[in-house]
């Protein structure tokens, strides 16, 4: 199905009856008793009425002439437009591509695009769309003051800043193939989970934010799960319904600028989409401290609760129900990050990491009791499993209960103490998958018990999982009443890391 157009307009409309063309006359003929036909000249003044008439004749003519070759609105017969063919493009064949300025007359300012090729069939690579955006803002700076060059610190924006020299390829009325039954988006964020990154706590923050964002925003909302180095996202949720539009060709999907009709976003543009701007836009500055986060943790949540569905087999999701049921009453959730993760704190740099007793003497004073046996649950997940089997964790509960015969489930690299990324990218993919659903179903029991009347959540804020355990509780459990604790020095909660 092709996007929605104004009807085609026809060469030609019918005539009314004053325009009808008139006839020219014929010359007389006269019947004569006894003999045939034949012509009779006509008079002086007849030929005179003959030669007014011609003219007119050829007036009007002339005037039908010209109706038949002026193009009119067309009404009654509307023409499907052809999408031209392109030649296909090879993404992986475009390693770079930069913002560029237009050809303008004169020495005035002059418009600048991102032209990407048409014959690509799938979204470019991360590390393309992080190079367009670094170089958008100096191609926009050189556009509007041509002969100088880029300004270093000049031209500093706030968020939604429309820059009018911008040509969005989305303007060009192109006319493009799409989804049969549907409608080309107005306005779309497509989300790319490939990343080097190899976090899972990083790509959930990064797609969570970006929901947000685009709801906000107004913007239909698609995945893009092609090559992520975990594999599918429907092998760990249940993917979102589809909007009830069509996205748009991958050449019209830009990273930069902000107000571009079609966002792609990546982990590579998040600084641009999540970094200084993005924070002057929706921080409270009315606000102090953590409490100016409420707008930004706001959209992260409306993320959680639109896509955080768990799209495991019946009996994965049934061990996370029963566990969940069978921790009554409070619970304090207590996650520790290892492997390669490093902490924020001065204190702790040396040592490499939190100190397993701070951890455990935070979460009693959370839970506020002497006898967990009787008044609550303390339960624990880490990246390194053996940590929760820690003397310092006495009483701890694991927050997966596996039954002796079964293997533990792993949310580390294999042979690693903890997630280590450099140790990730040698695993296979079926090593990935069992590491990520564990990762998921620690998750989900993490932070819906941290979320219960009287219970609260102990980590450390430099794990993005930390940080997603927060949001998991929401701001009123997690923030406003602190049940949600940092034992990594004294930062407050933030968002992406950019």
């Amino acid at each position: 199905m092709f996007s929605s157009s104004p009807p085609a307009t026809p060469r030609f409309r019918p005539l009314d009856a004053a325009e009808e063309p008139l006839i020219l006359p014929q010359y007389q003929e006269v019947e004569r008793s006894g003999r045939s036909k034949r012509p009779t000249w006509i008079s002086r003044g007849q030929m005179v009425q003959l030669g007014v008439l011609v003219l007119l004749s050829l007036g009007v003519w002339g005037i039908l002439v010209g109706f038949a070759s002026s193009p009119v609105e067309v009404q009654d017969r509307p023409v499907k437009p052809q999408v031209a063919a392109v030649a296909a493009v090879d993404i992986d064949s475009i390693t770079e591509l930069n913002a560029t300025i237009l050809d303008g007359d004169g020495a005035g300012a002059r418009q600048w695009t991102v032209a990407i090729p048409a014959g690509i069939k799938a979204p470019l690579r991360p590390s393309v769309y992080g190079g367009i955006c670094r170089s958008a803002h100096g191609v926009s700076t050189m556009a509007r003051f041509p002969g100088i060059g880029h300004v270093n610190g000049a031209g500093h924006h706030s968020y939604y800043w429309i820059d009018d020299l911008f040509v969005d390829p989305a303007d060009s009325g192109e006319s493009v193939e799409v989804e049969q039954g549907k409608d080309l988006c107005d306005t779309s964020l497509t989300y790319l989970l490939e990343s080097t990154n190899a976090g899972f706590g990083v790509a959930l923050m990064g797609l969570w934010s970006a929901y947000g964002l685009a709801k906000q925003e107004g913007r239909a909302f698609f995945i893009d799960d092609r090559d992520w180095a975990w594999g599918s996202y429907s092998t760990y949720f249940t993917p979102p319904p589809d909007p009830i539009c069509a996205p748009p060709p991958p050449h019209w999907l830009l990273p930069c600028p902000h107000t571009a009709k079609h966002l792609v976003v990546a982990s590579s543009t998040h600084a641009f989409v999540f970094g200084h701007e993005f924070v002057g836009q929706f921080e409270d500055p009315r606000k102090m401290e953590v409490m100016r986060q409420v707008k930004i943790f706001d959209i992260v949540r409306q993320g959680y609760e639109a896509l955080f569905r768990l799209g495991l087999t019946d009996d994965a999701l049934s061990a996370v129900e029963d566990r969940k049921h069978a921790t009554p009453g409070p619970a304090v959730a207590v996650h520790i990050r290892r492997g390669d993760g490093r902490p924020l704190d001065w204190g702790f740099k040396k040592l490499g990491y939190v100190p397993l007793e701070k951890y455990a003497e935070v979460a009693r004073n959370l839970l506020q009791i002497e006898d967990i046996d009787k008044n609550g649950t303390i339960v624990c997940a880490s990246d390194d499993p053996a940590i929760c089997s820690s003397p310092d964790f006495a009483g701890f509960e694991p927050a997966q209960y596996v039954p002796p015969h079964q293997p533990k489930p792993r949310t580390d690299t294999p042979n690693a103490p903890g997630f280590v990324a450099e140790d990730f990218w040698k695993t296979n993919m079926d090593q990935r998958v069992e590491m990520g659903k564990s990762y998921v179903k620690d998750l989900k029991i993490m932070g819906e018990l941290a979320a219960r009347p009287g219970g609260g959540a102990i980590c450390d804020i430099s794990s993005v999982t930390c940080r997603l355990i927060a949001v998991i509780m929401g701001w009123q459990k997690g923030i406003m009443d602190e049940g949600w604790v940092n034992v990594d020095g004294d930062f407050d909660w933030n968002g992406v890391d950019w």
